[in-house]
């Protein structure tokens, strides 16, 4: 099976900086996967080059308020998501067992909660504060019954990959990553990459954004709807948030 190394090589010649028939040194492969991984990382960044959601459900610890999320964590992902698409509280004490959805707030509007030591039979809100490698999830009122919490989370691309590993990239996101990192190699030694190769790469790029835009969907309501220009009402704070 195709590995890493082969994606690059791929990239460089589709560059010019390496010819058809040349094999890239070794620090051509070094300097291409620092970009080929660099490239990945800032994909991470832009919600419509995520391909998916992964659910996640663990069990509520009566009187813990904070879950850490990511490696190792009591939510252990792969890696720590820069933010959640949503949280639930799934109730566990009379059937049927209903996922009551939890609403994230900001960080300003965590410190306006006064009293955060309040428990309680549920959560109702949550802050996910987004600290690396493991981010913390703050639960009020603090649950104090059996339950799950259960958090929907941006699958991200693997950006710490190697040469030698094995290619595992989803669907369609091959040619993506081939044409533009043959982009990235070419500006990076001097070199303008073929119109066709540019084209291409924007191209793929816009493909994958179109393909996973149904992920970046957000249901929008009128401001009349909404009252005081289309603010929220902190109930806890009695104030107005955009």
């Amino acid at each position: 099976m195709a590995t890493y190394n082969d994606l690059i090589e791929g990239a460089y010649r589709l560059s010019g900086v390496v010819q058809q028939g040349e094999t890239m040194d070794d620090a051509q492969a070094s300097d291409g996967l620092n970009a080929l991984n660099e490239m990945l990382d800032a994909w991470n960044a832009d919600s419509m080059m995520i391909y998916t959601i992964q659910i996640y459900t663990i069990p509520v610890q009566a009187g813990k308020q904070i879950y850490t999320v990511g490696p190792g964590g009591d939510f252990n992902l792969p890696a720590r998501p820069p933010q959640l698409e949503g949280i639930w509280f799934q109730q566990l004490i009379t059937a049927p067992f209903n996922d009551i959805p939890m609403t994230l707030i900001s960080e300003r509007d965590w410190g306006n909660i006064r009293a955060k030591a309040i428990p309680s039979i549920i959560g109702t809100w949550a802050y996910y504060d987004q600290q690396y490698p493991l981010a913390n999830l703050y639960i009020w009122p603090i649950p104090n019954a059996a339950g799950n919490l259960i958090i929907h989370a941006q699958q991200l691309l693997n950006s710490a990959v190697a040469l030698t590993d094995t290619e595992s990239l989803p669907m369609a996101y091959r040619r993506a990553v081939r044409f533009n990192l043959a982009c990235v190699l070419a500006a990076e030694n001097g070199f303008e990459p073929a119109p066709t190769v540019q084209a291409t790469a924007v191209n793929t790029l816009a493909a994958l954004e179109r393909n996973n835009g149904q992920l970046a969907q957000r249901m929008d309501f009128d401001d009349g709807a909404m009252g005081n220009n289309g603010s929220r009402y902190i109930i806890y704070s009695d104030s107005f948030r955009n």
